[in-house]
């Protein structure tokens, strides 16, 4: 149910992740350590401390780097006069059922259980993080909060600098955490020019509505406007400038969508239900027929701008990619105070110690150093100790390697000037904004407004996407296409009943649609879909 998130221009989604990052090893140790089940030949005489990875998957390639890895890891914990030792396994849970698996039953051995970010477990989409809390709930894993001392209370310091909030109780890391967020446009940087709309933060819902309509008025000829009302957090609304793929949503200059299922009227500042809304309910069945016809595609491909979750006072530009040229640039543009929250985000990995290990000292210590020794943190997360950010985004270039996002795995400690080597963030004036910064206006701006979005965890959120989707599917049920949770439009295979993206389909047929346009002289598709609207 979170596919959604992969649409991965925003800065805060990369940054959340990045954050998330810093509170579990689970993931940074999770990349190489994998199956390995085999004790390092060195220290033979010393106790281990079994180190448990949940749903890791890695080849038989990968199974020698990460033995290299786990006796870099060993050599410096004798070098430090550690007593002990470390072995890595991984557990595999694919049951829905997963409280029930030998698997499960096996977790209790470890002395710590890291889980993965991002995965699931199962049929029924239980996160890693529910594998976690599920073993603190059955009295495996030890309440951490006493514990929460040298690196790791580091890092909940440096979090809480970003704005990011912790609970009482620390029984896996990361917990809940809230992030001041506000709503913001995120649109390219070549169609806002063409506009002619002066980069600035949005005061009023009046500015929002001047904004779309400016946009929609540069939407001809080959301009591409979509708004995606599948939306998870805050809210998409996708403003894209693109060749040859055009099409026109007039839905966008009445009504901006703020949630999976709510949209202001830009016209009154209500807000209203969009399901219930006859406009919005035409609006969706006229997508869908496009998308039947070839007209257009709800794939971010073709739209690759956001209404997305901004968290800075003043208009700034992110940089999409690694392309150089000026139009792969984004303006964000805040919304003021209008639409605000403290989005409150489940974590989806962690690490935990067993309630039943007879080295609590020892992993409290091996947690410790990862968030206390530079040197070490580096070993775990990168197999190098020299290795930085930087230079193991361009390792894995020429090393490719299953399971390991690199983003998951970096910290908001010395690193921090790799990261902002990486990302680009410029203010409208050109000056550089560090992540740092753009997080600790957010955490000053004290949201609070008219239509404040309440803090939600994933289940809240998931229960509403998922009562969208059940509308949606009724809206249309004569359609031949589906509403996928992506907001991609799938094709249903006939024989399996399973959905697929079509994009060749599509793309083919707006190909095919440009020719005869073309063939007919005189008129775009922007005007025949325009006429076809009746406009």
């Amino acid at each position: 149910m979170h596919k959604k998130r992969k649409k991965g221009a925003s800065f805060l989604k990369k940054g959340i992740s990045l954050a998330m990052g810093a509170l579990m090893l689970a993931c940074t140790v999770l990349g190489f350590s994998g199956c390995v089940s085999q004790e390092p030949d060195e220290y033979p005489d010393k106790e281990a401390l079994k180190i448990a990875i949940v749903n890791y998957y890695d080849s038989d390639k990968d199974v020698e780097f990460n033995q290299a890895v786990v006796n870099e890891i060993n050599t410096y914990l004798d070098n430090m006069g550690c007593e002990y030792k470390v072995e890595f396994s991984g557990i595999q849970l694919s049951d829905e059922n997963f409280r029930d698996s030998d698997a499960y039953k096996n977790l209790k051995e470890a002395d710590i259980v890291y889980a993965a970010p991002y995965s699931t477990v199962g049929d029924n989409k239980a996160t890693l993080i529910d594998v976690l809390n599920a073993l603190i709930d059955d009295g495996y894993a030890a309440n951490l909060s006493e514990s929460l001392d040298g690196g790791l209370k580091d890092a909940a310091a440096v979090l809480e600098n970003y704005g990011f909030e912790f609970g009482d109780e620390v029984y896996s890391l990361p917990l809940n955490v809230q992030i001041p967020v506000s709503a913001g446009i995120k649109i390219e940087k070549e169609l806002l020019d063409k506009s002619g709309f002066e980069p600035r933060a949005l005061e009023s819902f009046e500015d929002c509505a001047e904004l779309f309509e400016k946009l929609y008025k540069a939407n001809e000829n080959d301009a591409f406007l979509f708004v995606d009302q599948s939306a998870s957090t805050v809210g998409y609304v996708e403003v894209g400038y693109k060749t040859t793929k055009p099409a026109v949503m007039d839905y966008m200059r009445d009504y901006m969508f703020i949630s999976a299922s709510t949209a202001i009227d830009l016209k009154t500042g209500e807000a209203v239900n969009v399901y219930e809304e006859e406009k919005a309910r035409d609006y969706i069945k006229t997508m869908y027929s496009y998308s039947e016809k070839g007209y257009t595609t709800g794939t971010s491909k073709n739209a690759q701008a956001t209404f997305d979750i901004a968290v800075y006072p003043e208009p700034y530009m992110e940089k999409s990619g690694s392309d150089d040229e000026e139009n792969s640039y984004y303006y964000v543009l805040p919304i003021g105070d209008m639409i605000s929250s403290y989005s409150k985000e489940r974590p989806t990995s962690g690490v935990c110690i067993s309630a039943n290990t007879q080295h609590k000292d020892w992993a409290e210590q091996f947690i410790n150093l990862v968030y206390s020794d530079e040197d070490f943190k580096r070993i775990v997360m990168f197999g190098d100790k020299e290795m930085t950010v930087e230079t193991y985004l361009t390792y894995l270039e020429d090393h490719p390697r299953k399971g390991l996002n690199p983003t998951y795995a970096v910290p908001f400690t010395e690193m921090d000037e790799d990261l902002n080597n990486i990302y680009n963030y410029t203010d409208i004036d050109g000056n550089t904004l560090t992540m740092k910064e753009i997080y600790s206006a957010a955490k000053e701006q004290a949201p609070e407004s008219k239509f404040c979005i309440d803090a939600v965890d994933f289940q809240s959120l998931e229960d509403e996407i998922m009562a969208v989707d059940e509308k949606m599917k009724e809206i249309l049920k004569d359609q031949p296409y589906i509403f996928a949770n992506d907001g991609i439009l799938s094709e249903s295979d006939e024989t399996t009943g399973e959905s697929f993206i079509n994009n060749e389909t599509i793309d083919a047929g707006l190909d095919e649609l440009s020719r005869q346009l073309s063939e007919a002289g005189g008129t775009t598709m922007t005007d025949e879909i325009n006429r076809q609207l009746g406009y």
